[in-house]
Parts: C-alpha cells; structure tokens; sequence
C-alpha cells in the first residue's frame, strides 16, 4: 500500500495499525514510548511493528505523507463475537478468573471518525493512540 500512495502521489496516507506494536508495557503508554514488540512471543505484535516501520521509512527516506493511527480494542454496534463475548461473561460471572490488567476500548464510528480527521489535522510522521477515557 506504501508503494502504491508513492506511486499514484497520494495527497495522504493514513496507515491503521493497532496498539499492540507497542507490544507488553508494564506502565502507561503514549505515542512516545519505546515499542517493545520485537521481544514478543506474539507475532501480531512483530508484523503491525515491522509495518509501521516501512511507513515510517517511507515518510523518511521518499516524502510520503502518512499519519499513523493506533487503535485500541475495537467494539461497535454490530459486535457480538469479540469483546462483547468476554464483556457478557463478566456480567454474567460465567468467566473463572480474570488476569490483572487494563485495556482501553474505541467504538468503530469514533475511529472512523479518527481516520477523516487524521487526514485533515494530523501531522506527518505522528502516531495518534486512540482510546475511550
């Protein structure tokens, strides 16, 4: 895709990653901190990273304008195998443990959203983390 914006001289690019080329964190995150993916055993984690890099590259080295947006766990209206399905079973305690951790959601729409205004406000090169507070 990088490739093909070079070549028909895309106005923009808006590359969609995901937060998980940030790989394991043991703290708060933010577009600044260091990416630890390649350590993973995950190799989701290892791909969504190795893509953003070619972006990036891309940016540096051949003047793409691209915007990097990363989103959080996704859910939307007609969501009903993903997410919902751990969500419901919490609610309805059918689920035995539940590992210490956090996460933060975004509704599709809003990320749709996130995407015309990358296009229209974002800086070059910049990664956006988007997630519901």
């Amino acid at each position: 895709m990088v490739n093909c914006a070079l070549e028909k001289k895309a106005k923009r690019f808006i590359h969609t990653s995901y937060i998980a080329v940030y790989g394991f964190q043991t703290g708060t995150i933010d577009e600044t901190t260091l990416s630890t993916a390649m350590k993973s055993e995950i190799n989701y984690f290892k791909t969504k990273y190795l893509a953003e890099i070619i972006v990036k590259k891309a940016i540096a080295e051949k003047g793409l304008d691209a915007i990097i947006l990363n989103p959080c766990h996704l859910m939307g209206t007609y969501d009903q195998y993903n997410w919902v399905q751990l969500i419901q079973s919490v609610n309805q305690d059918n689920l035995p443990g539940i590992p210490p951790a956090t996460g933060l959601f975004c509704h599709v729409e809003e990320v749709a959203k996130a995407h015309i205004s990358a296009f229209e406000k974002g800086i070059t090169g910049e990664n956006y983390i988007l997630a519901g507070g």
